[in-house]
């Protein structure tokens, strides 16, 4: 992950995978033959993950224990910010991979993974990234198994395929308190008050459904543009998706 530009120390550090991120850091020394790089941890993120190269001697084994220390880092698992991309589904690069199992849920009606979600993202950012120049979609994709902190806008525009109507208040009160402790894990000044917006929805028929709903969403999303969230209606009116709406996923997948 790391490239060469060693004017660059502001990073990312990341455990097992590039989507894991578990705090930010500071590049104290770099060399291109090592297989770890010297680092400060600056910010913590996730407080409980385990340090890959643990300092042992002073107990040092989890994140949260880590602040201001300087640590070890493999070379893999750091990601400088200039190394960041639009131009990535994610804003670095990432990969994923399906079985035949999760083509066979697809196909089938089966609750599906993150992986086949992630996947379908990777073919929708493919059309907006190679589709007509002119367009701004307004749209970024985050990992369906984090909660994200960058963010475009203060708006959160909410779909909930389940129940209509209602903002599942659980979810609301974990993403705002997320985002307050990022602000202030960074070191930002700016607290933003989200602004949630409740979009109206196709609502699925029974319990298994939300996979294709959520492919449908972005789907419409990615097609029309963010304008079809700022109308507070997705699925043009429909109170649910069509067996024809949801062949055209599986279509996609054939």
């Amino acid at each position: 992950m790391l490239k060469k530009n060693h004017e660059d120390k502001s990073c990312l550090l990341v455990v097992e995978f590039a989507a894991n991120v578990v705090a930010k850091g500071t590049i104290m020394k770099y060399c291109a033959s090592d297989e770890n790089i010297e680092v400060m941890m600056e910010t913590i993120l996730q407080g409980k993950a385990l340090i890959p190269i643990p300092l042992e001697e002073e107990f040092i084994v989890m994140v949260k224990d880590a602040l201001r220390h300087i640590l070890y880092w493999p070379r893999h698992l750091v990601i400088r910010y200039s190394d960041l991309s639009e131009n990535d589904l994610f804003g670095y690069d990432s990969y994923t991979y399906l079985t035949w199992d999760d083509f066979e849920a697809v196909l089938t009606m089966d609750e599906m993974t993150c992986d086949i979600i992630v996947s379908y993202m990777m073919v929708l950012f493919n059309k907006m990234k190679y589709g007509p120049s002119e367009r701004d979609h307004g749209i970024c994709f985050v990992n369906p198994t984090l909660i994200s902190p960058i963010m475009k806008s203060d708006t959160c525009y909410y779909l909930d395929s389940l129940i209509s109507g209602n903002f599942n208040m659980q979810l609301k009160q974990i993403v705002d308190l997320e985002m307050v402790i990022y602000d202030t894990q960074s070191g930002s000044n700016k607290r933003p008050k989200l602004n949630w917006v409740n979009v109206t929805c196709p609502i699925q028929p029974g319990s298994s459904e939300c996979g294709y709903y959520m492919l449908r969403f972005m789907k419409e999303i990615v097609k029309e543009g963010i304008e079809v969230l700022v109308k507070e209606n997705i699925g043009d009116g429909k109170v649910e998706y069509t067996t024809d709406d949801i062949d055209e996923i599986h279509k996609e997948w054939s």
